[in-house]
């Protein structure tokens, strides 16, 4: 068997294994359902059930590539695919979102979204003032950028120079398309995304094929590079940091970190930490390089360690030849292709009249189906737990109501007048006391808020905290010996202090960034808990089900990305102008003290700004953290109110011995179900996911 055939046949069990186990989830779901059907009322219970069964159908599931600029990202996909599938971006600053999802199928086809005018805007008026430059509109922009000659620009801001000169090129013919999403087959799109005139107008590709690595409802997603100059791609990292199930970053094999590559991990390992989720994969991509066995071996513990000292407990780490298995795959499909003989003869070094090795095992040398079988079996369990915990969670709470349901009904068939009078009273004051804590609530004045600002405090101290410790380490990679080699001094100088600035106005958006994460969790437990104690008073109020909270209020709790307020930071290198007197040759100041000298002087000049502006961000972030949990209290303790208040008021069933016995038979459905997902969650873990992978 070939190592493509191999990559399928590892596919189809995959999702032989995925399909036996969504059936089986299925049916306990199918079962629920058909004991509720008979129960008054029972739509509350089948609505959520339906919603969750359409989950379990659906199993989406995402991978985000992330790497610097040439790091390989698109090539790696491109031999995880099989196919040279994904152009490669020509610059990080034009680069696009690129989303490749599974044809099954259906029609291979590319849909196209243009940046809007803001996004546009955004990132074109960034890369004039990394130039020094201003225009008050694109059109100004666009002519200004005509003009620009890169070599005249300090080696800092060339890249973004290349974007306005790009931007400035594609201006007349694709201003009109900004907005617009628009479709184009397929091979139309590489070119589209591989000229930079274009793709710096392109925020967005989403693709439909057929390749290897496309598993049942899983999308590829290739971002751009952690070193772009646009914040806007920041932002777009961190979310697909929180909602990808699975995260490849790659790493060039001749390549050392970067300051973005560890700005990046290093706030990955943040974000899972507070998730509480391992899902990073980092491959070490181009290792035909490396020059024996025993280099290879060293490089890898060098990854290791950085990463642990980054943050990420337990490194995954993957020696990958991208190019080497692509090769291998296409010559399998086209035996004669001269560019890939030769791409193979060149990355294996031979010579060019050398036949060629095996194919299966050059496929299996480039070390892609180990990362390929590894992220297949996570995504399976994934994929897996995710189901069977949607459907325990579901399938717990409407047990929990209905057994509930059932007992408020017996006690209501077996109630005298008194009684009922006495239970109604209950109810009233109970409703009348949700009212008061709705209010209280609105005025900021629950309990739930007080003990979340304890705990923010202590966060935002600790974020100041941090920014301190990285001060030094930043100090030293803007202010390295290279830079001050032969060169205008001053100009270096100003260099560097640019260099530091923008290095900590991106700490402190990443570490806003995991503030306003924190806060959102924080914030959805608090309601979680609350809500949990308003049930627990209701079950012993005996309260009519119709007024328990229900589980889906916890969507929406947190406003959209565009209720939150936009992370920017931008410190003045100028700041550092005092500190200068510090530097008056380079022997000076790297052998003689001065560099020690400038940092001492240089930390409080941009620590303090630094500080002042996390502090009235994470302000900005409280508030709207606590405006959500104001609201989402006050609803949820109005809407039990109004229900308890309606329940109150209703008639007293009369006893009806069908009914009776379909509470009974509900009750012990629904026992029966969530013990065998219980089963099925037991069957879906990490160990028995090994075992199966073995």
């Amino acid at each position: 068997m070939s190592g493509h055939e191999a990559g399928v046949s590892t596919g189809q069990a995959a999702s032989q294994a995925q399909v036996g186990h969504q059936a089986a989830l299925l049916t306990q779901v199918d079962a629920a359902a058909a004991v509720l059907r008979p129960l008054p009322g029972a739509q509350r219970w089948l609505n959520p059930l339906a919603e969750v069964r359409q989950q379990v159908v659906e199993r989406r599931l995402q991978v985000a590539v992330f790497g610097a600029f040439s790091a390989g990202k698109s090539s790696l996909l491109n031999a995880l695919f099989g196919q040279p599938l994904l152009a490669v971006s020509p610059n990080p600053t034009t680069a696009a979102v690129t989303h490749v999802h599974p044809a099954d199928g259906g029609e291979q086809r590319a849909v196209v979204f243009a940046k809007t005018e803001a996004q546009l805007w955004e990132d074109v008026r960034l890369a004039l003032a990394a130039c020094g430059w201003e225009a008050d509109s694109l059109s100004a922009a666009a002519a200004l950028a005509a003009g620009i000659k890169l070599p005249s620009l300090p080696p800092g801001a060339r890249k973004a120079g290349s974007f306005l000169k790009a931007f400035a090129a594609g201006y007349a013919d694709l201003a009109d398309r900004l907005g617009q999403r628009w479709s184009v087959p397929l091979s139309e799109v590489r070119p589209l995304i591989a000229e930079e005139k274009r793709a710096c107008f392109i925020h967005r590709v989403d693709l439909w094929a057929d390749a290897n690595a496309l598993l049942p409802g899983v999308t590829w997603v290739d971002t751009p590079g952690v070193d772009s100059v646009h914040r806007r791609h920041t932002d777009v990292a961190f979310s697909y940091m929180q909602s990808a199930d699975a995260v490849l970053f790659v790493l060039y094999y001749t390549h050392a970190f970067t300051r973005a590559d560890r700005d990046f991990l290093q706030q990955l390992a943040q974000v899972q930490d507070v998730l509480a989720r391992d899902k990073l994969f980092v491959v070490l991509n181009a290792v035909d390089l490396a020059q024996s066995p025993e280099e290879l071996a060293a490089v890898c513990e060098r990854v290791t360690a950085e990463l642990r000292r980054l943050g990420v407990r337990q490194p995954r780490v993957y020696p990958v030849s991208s190019q080497q298995a692509l090769a291998a795959a296409r010559l399998r499909e086209q035996p004669q292709d001269a560019a890939f003989q030769a791409m193979l003869r060149q990355r294996l070094g031979l010579p060019g009249d050398a036949p060629l090795p095996p194919l299966a095992r050059v496929w299996e040398d480039s070390g892609l189906p180990r990362l390929a079988a590894d992220v297949q079996a996570f995504l399976q369990n994934q994929a897996d737990q995710l189901a069977v915990d949607a459907v325990q969670r579901r399938l717990t709470a409407i047990s929990r109501e209905v057994t509930g349901a059932a007992a408020m009904r017996r006690a209501q068939w077996q109630q005298d007048s008194q009684a009922r009078q006495a239970w109604q009273a209950a109810q009233q004051a109970a409703a009348a006391e949700m009212l008061r804590l709705a209010e209280a609530a609105e005025a900021g004045a629950s309990e739930a808020e007080r003990s979340l600002l304890g705990d923010w405090e202590e966060l935002s101290f600790h974020m100041g905290e941090r920014l301190r410790l990285r001060f030094s380490g930043l100090f030293r990679e803007a202010f390295h010996p290279g830079r001050f080699r032969g060169r205008d001094d001053r100009l270096q100088l100003q260099e560097a202090a640019a260099e530091l600035a923008e290095s900590i106005a991106r700490q402190v958006e990443a570490e806003a960034r995991t503030f306003a994460l924190r806060l959102r969790q924080h914030v959805e437990q608090a309601f979680a808990q609350e809500r949990e104690a308003l049930r627990q008073q209701l079950q012993s109020l005996q309260a009519d089900p119709a007024a328990w909270p229900d589980d889906r209020w916890h969507t929406g709790l947190w406003p959209e990305p565009d209720g939150i307020p936009q992370l920017r930071a931008r410190l003045d290198p100028g700041l550092l102008q005092p500190v200068f007197r510090y530097f008056s040759s380079s022997r000076q100041f790297f052998e003689g003290g001065g560099h020690a000298q400038m940092r001492a002087a240089a930390e409080p000049l941009l620590l303090d700004p630094a500080r002042q502006t996390l502090a009235a961000q994470a302000q900005v972030l409280q508030e709207t953290a606590l405006t959500a949990l104001r609201g989402a209290l006050a609803e949820l303790w109005r809407t039990t109110a109004r229900q308890l208040q309606a329940a109150a008021d209703a008639p007293v069933p009369a006893v009806d011995a069908a009914e009776q016995a379909a509470w009974l038979a509900a009750e012990q459905g629904l026992q029966a179900a969530a013990a065998a997902v219980a089963r099925l969650a037991g069957a879906a873990g990490p160990a028995a996911h090994e075992r199966r992978a073995r």
